[in-house]
């Protein structure tokens, strides 16, 4: 019996422990000026979960909300996905720029 309720806890630690593994988070940098009025948002993720399109709305709107701060627009010029989210962390980039509303 001691056995038996020595691997029950073990058990639910290995299972939180999985759970958290699996459902990972993802992070997503500051705007960063990169040069000639653009700048470029990192992301990462660990999620087997998130798509590469979710990741990069998370991106695009942390860009927009940059870009509103100064009431202008986004514009996005380059996105770059690298890594297998099931494998490895996924890193995405956005590089983008602030244009002024017409």
């Amino acid at each position: 019996m001691q056995v038996t309720s020595i691997l029950k806890p073990a058990m639910v630690v290995a299972l939180l422990a999985t759970l958290f593994a699996v459902s990972g988070c993802a992070t997503v940098s500051e705007a960063v000026p990169v040069g000639d009025g653009r700048y470029v948002v990192t992301l990462r993720n660990r999620s087997s979960f998130d798509g590469d399109d979710k990741l990069l709305q998370k991106g695009i709107d942390k860009a927009n909300a940059f870009c509103d701060k100064k009431d202008m627009n986004t514009s996005v010029m380059t996105t770059n996905t690298n890594g297998d989210q099931i494998w490895a962390p996924n890193n995405n980039q956005i590089v983008f720029s602030c244009t002024p509303k017409s």
